[in-house]
């Protein structure tokens, strides 16, 4: 999916937030970056800081067992608060809505 970059709401740090799943699980940090089109690893380590700093939502990041490169996940405690965020988010800025010019084939 193509980012929203011209959207008036559109925020990286929360695109970063739509991408992170709950511990246990990880994301590689390369990943990351390629899908945030960012130019180094450590800019995503910024959106993470500034997950934190903004909206409370701890980023962990280290290498999982196993794997030689860096891994992101968010914590365990806040992933309630960082679900409902980045959906929310997701919702403000990719609205759902049929393509124009669609037919109605609910028949109403």
């Amino acid at each position: 999916m193509l980012l929203s970059t011209t959207h008036p709401r559109f925020d990286r740090a929360l695109e970063l937030l739509c991408l992170l799943p709950p511990s246990p699980h990880f994301v590689l940090v390369e990943d990351l970056r390629i899908d945030l089109v960012l130019e180094y690893q450590s800019r995503v380590l910024d959106l993470c800081d500034e997950l934190l700093e903004r909206h409370g939502i701890h980023v962990s990041i280290r290498p999982p067992k196993g794997f030689s490169q860096r891994a992101a996940k968010v914590a365990g405690d806040d992933w309630t608060m960082a679900e409902a965020l980045a959906e929310a988010y997701f919702d403000s800025v990719y609205p759902i809505e049929p393509p124009a010019n669609t037919p109605n084939l609910m028949g109403s």
